[in-house]
């Protein structure tokens, strides 16, 4: 029989405790883990992708009209996080590294962000695009777990965003059907 495993002090163990994690840093991860697969799942049929969420975004739209004051906050907090003062992409935007197959997304996500792009329909699938990013940096090894109190604050506002899309999709019966 396996024991009870405890997976913060493996993790801790495997750094040679020469870094510290904070709970609150792995408990958004764990929730963002969960978010993203609820969202990927019911809104992406389980395919994320640029062209997903944007169809996704579109399909929430038709049936219930997307408001800009949803967006505000999220557009606000990642216009702060990614853009300088004087409306140029900073560093920190550069290491969401969209692919080069997704450059139409990143200017949609840099003309939202320093407002030029301002229909809300086109806003969330933006503030959605750096959600997916985040998701990918995150999987695929690109985001420093060592770093992880860093991104605290980014995983707050991505669980946030996702639990009001998905909270919308169940709303409105894009969600079919779920398990109880």
């Amino acid at each position: 029989m396996i024991l009870k495993f405890d997976e913060l002090d493996w993790i801790m163990d495997f750094f040679d405790n020469g870094i510290e994690l904070r709970i609150e840093g792995i408990d958004r991860v764990r929730n963002f883990s969960f978010l993203w697969n609820l969202f990927e799942t019911y809104a992406c049929n389980k395919r994320a992708s640029i062209t997903t969420i944007s169809l996704a975004v579109d399909k929430i739209n038709q049936v219930e009209t997307i408001k800009f004051e949803l967006l505000r906050e999220y557009i606000e907090y990642f216009r702060d996080r990614y853009i300088s003062q004087d409306g140029s992409q900073n560093e920190i935007f550069k290491g969401l590294k969209f692919r080069s197959t997704e450059k139409i997304a990143e200017q949609e996500v840099i003309d939202t962000l320093v407002g030029t792009r301002k229909a809300p329909v086109d806003s969330l699938k933006s503030l959605l695009y750096i959600v997916y990013r985040l998701r990918n940096n995150l999987f695929h090894g690109e985001k420093n777990i060592i770093k992880l109190n860093n991104q605290i604050e980014n995983f707050i506002v991505a669980n946030d965003l996702l639990a009001k899309v998905l909270s919308i999709m169940k709303r409105r019966y894009l969600i079919l059907e779920i398990i109880k």
